[in-house]
């Protein structure tokens, strides 16, 4: 939805990879060195992370900070590549 704040698409994202990692909440947290009731405020879109705490959740999900930024920022235009996939120079 092209009406989806940054922010809500970030909590969705998060919770996408987490969940396609198979990893729980609290798992995502401890790599993070996040509390558990953080991440879920996160995903739910009740809390906002730090630029540090988005480094470190990135970092945990094993992805550069710039691709998770990348696939919010993709989605509200619809391109939104899976993890890994790079697009060419323009």
């Amino acid at each position: 939805m092209a009406s989806e704040l940054p922010s809500q698409r970030l909590s969705a994202r998060l919770k996408s990879l987490r969940k396609a990692q198979h990893l729980s909440q609290e798992q995502l947290a401890e790599r993070a060195g996040l509390h558990r009731n953080f991440v879920s405020l996160m995903e739910r879109g009740l809390n906002q992370p730090t630029v540090d705490t988005l480094f470190r959740l990135a970092n945990a999900l094993g992805i550069p900070a710039h691709e998770l930024v990348r696939q919010i920022s993709g989605a509200a235009t619809g391109d939104a590549s899976p993890v890994g996939e790079e697009h060419p120079p323009a």
